[in-house]
């Protein structure tokens, strides 16, 4: 693109990345364009997390629907009791604590059948 004066260049491509960044209008004309620099590496940076968050999220709804799939078409299948989440922090607990949860779900699955 061609600018007729510096001023062109400010205001049609200076200024739109600046507010793209969130800086806004009367910091932008009160800061060194080295400063916008750090700025678009913080934007950057955010969608970048933004991207991988949102990869995660598509891949954990992957794996509900396939738990959820494989229940349905399998019995050897069951789907999880507890999000995924939960039962990682399950595998993190110690054998007393394991043991306890495991004795409060037989209990519980023992009361269910009483029912």
């Amino acid at each position: 693109m061609h600018y007729e004066t510096y001023r062109d260049v400010i205001l049609k491509v200076w200024l739109p990345i600046a507010l793209r960044y969130k800086i806004d209008y009367e910091t932008f004309w009160n800061i060194n364009p080295r400063i916008i620099n750090i700025y678009q590496e913080e934007y950057r940076r955010r969608i970048e997390e933004q991207q991988k968050l949102m990869d995660y999220e598509a891949w954990l709804r992957g794996q509900y629907q396939m738990a959820s799939i494989g229940a349905a078409l399998s019995k050897k299948c069951k789907y999880p009791a507890l999000p995924f989440s939960m039962q990682e922090e399950e595998k993190g607990l110690s054998d007393e604590e394991q043991f306890l949860l495991w004795a409060d779900k037989f209990n519980h699955q023992f009361e269910e059948s009483d029912k």
